[in-house]
C-alpha cells in the first residue's frame, strides 16, 4: 500500500507505507479513523487470519509509526 499527502494544493511522492500491514499477500480497501490514528484494511494473509478476506486494524504509535496490525474477531 502506498500513502500520498495533500500539502497545500500538491500532492506529495507515494511513499510505501509500513511493512506491519504491506506483506507479500493481497491488502486493499483502506481507511483511517476519524482522529487518523488506526488504518482499517482488508487482507488475505494468513497469519493472525479467520479465513478468507479479513478486515485488519493497526494503530499509530506516539511518533506516526504504523503498528502490528491485527484481525482479532468476526465483523
Amino acid at each position: 500500500m502506498l500513502f500520498r499527502s495533500l500539502k497545500g494544493r500538491n500532492w506529495s511522492e507515494p511513499e510505501k507505507m509500513s511493512d506491519n500491514i504491506n506483506t507479500p499477500y493481497h491488502e486493499t480497501s483502506v481507511s483511517f479513523s476519524p482522529d487518523e490514528k488506526i488504518i482499517y484494511f482488508v487482507s488475505e494473509k494468513p497469519e493472525d487470519n479467520l479465513g478468507g478476506l479479513d478486515i485488519f486494524m493497526s494503530k499509530s504509535g506516539k511518533n506516526g509509526e504504523i503498528g502490528r496490525a491485527s484481525c482479532r474477531e468476526r465483523v
